[in-house]
């Protein structure tokens, strides 16, 4: 069985963690460099205008979630006013995510954010911990969640952004493992 994923905003691949301990061929897409460090194929573009995508069973997106975080927060916090959110750009790289599904057309997509996006594009379809999910993609379920929570204690560094945006290797795992299940179950006709 090969399956075959394309992961947007891919940061520093980790959603590819968990897909390649399972034999899952995955190609990152960022607009920042990542090649150093992202475990996989890695393509630097700008997917805002980005379009030579390859075919795929499986799209897993996390565009940025900093300005939909800030949007949550009390107007009266310095992040806020300092920098207040920018909604319309977030919203074009999170609807990006649609188009390129429209493109592709995988068989499943998966979007990550933060609830703060619920107010701006819909009721996520769950959420583990503080990332919510859209898509339709069967569910999965992580029985390990050590993994899952303190982001906050990452040290500064130029990379701290992308660290803490990381996906979970406990998320990236059930959801491999959820979509071998499924892709088996339409190889055998169950």
């Amino acid at each position: 069985m090969s399956i075959k994923v394309i992961d947007l905003y891919c940061g520093l691949g980790g959603w590819t963690t968990g897909l390649l301990e399972n034999n899952i061929e995955v190609t990152g897409y960022d607009i920042v460099d990542f090649s150093d460090k992202y475990p996989s194929k890695f393509v630097k573009a700008d997917l805002l205008t980005y379009n030579n995508f390859d075919n795929c069973d499986i799209i897993v997106a996390s565009p940025p979630c900093t300005d939909f975080t800030k949007s949550s927060f009390p107007k009266t916090w310095r992040v806020v006013k300092d920098y207040p959110p920018d909604i319309p750009s977030a919203m074009k790289l999170f609807n990006r995510v649609y188009e390129i599904v429209d493109i592709v057309k995988p068989v499943y997509y998966l979007i990550e954010n933060v609830r703060g996006a619920q107010k701006y594009v819909g009721k996520a379809k769950f959420h583990i911990g503080s990332r919510y999910f859209w898509g339709t993609f069967p569910n999965f379920t992580v029985t390990n969640k050590e993994d899952i929570y303190g982001k906050s204690y990452v040290a500064p560094s130029k990379d701290r952004p992308a660290i803490r945006a990381k996906i979970p290797l406990s998320i990236s795992r059930a959801f491999a493992k959820t979509i071998i299940e499924r892709f088996k179950q339409y190889e055998t006709g169950d």
